[in-house]
């Protein structure tokens, strides 16, 4: 079974071999590259994302920035939309609405 980092990263074989209990050992050299696609899941980039940046094989400081600047307004996006259904939810506990009475029934 291949990884999906491995597949994710098209590693060749010599940057991620298996050990007798088939835990991973990753090449040293590969290491950083992991801990940059571990940031990047872990603030909401996705995996095709990922994979589209590390095809170009580096990034000038504008195409970063804007890489990250669209990424933040993606997140801000869904803040608002997120906001926008809590208010929507406080209005409905205002409204004083009872499942008896059947949901949106006033």
């Amino acid at each position: 079974m291949v990884s999906k980092s491995f597949v994710l990263l098209n590693w060749p074989d010599e940057h991620m071999l298996r050990d007798h209990n088939n835990y991973r050992i990753y090449a040293q050299s590969i290491i950083q590259h992991l801990e940059v696609v571990k940031q990047c899941l872990a603030v909401g980039f996705t995996i095709n994302e990922i994979q589209s940046m590390l095809s170009k094989h580096g990034f000038s400081n504008n195409d970063q920035a804007s890489i990250i600047q669209a990424k933040i307004s993606e997140i801000e996006e869904t803040q608002n939309k997120l906001e926008n259904s809590k208010q929507n939810l406080y209005e409905i506990l205002k409204s004083d609405i009872t499942c008896e009475d059947g949901f949106g029934k006033y």
